[in-house]
């Protein structure tokens, strides 16, 4: 996959976990039990991540490839977060949110790992 296409698909799925957790699973009724505050936090570093990523897809150049390492750990943080609404939330969470966020976490890391490695991947090509 294209550097630019990892800008894309990150941006955008970092959109939809937004809308998701602004729109979709409050009326679902799937944010039950998990402080408010931590779904804020969530958003926030959602649309922040969509914001970089799709910067970097539309204004896309050879040395964007940069940025990707940082993406990539931004991910897997992002993911730990996800980790630590589980520890912290699970026991008031439903199966069906727990579900969702157990998906999510690994979608999310998959991905972070996967532009971690593109990027390491062009850095030796490049020297």
């Amino acid at each position: 996959m294209s550097i630019r296409k990892l800008f894309l698909l990150d941006g955008s799925g970092a959109l939809l976990t937004a809308l998701m957790l602004v729109l979709v699973l409050p009326k679902l009724d799937l944010l039950t039990g998990i402080d408010p505050d931590m779904i804020t936090v969530m958003v926030l570093i959602a649309f922040l991540l969509a914001a970089m990523s799709l910067t970097f897809f539309f204004t896309y150049n050879q040395q964007s490839y940069k940025v990707l390492q940082v993406i990539g750990i931004s991910n897997l943080l992002y993911s730990g977060i996800i980790v630590v609404v589980l520890l912290v939330y699970g026991s008031s969470m439903k199966p069906l949110s727990m579900t969702y966020f157990i998906l999510e976490g690994l979608v999310v890391a998959l991905l972070g790992l996967v532009e971690i490695r593109k990027h390491k991947k062009v850095s030796a090509y490049l020297g």
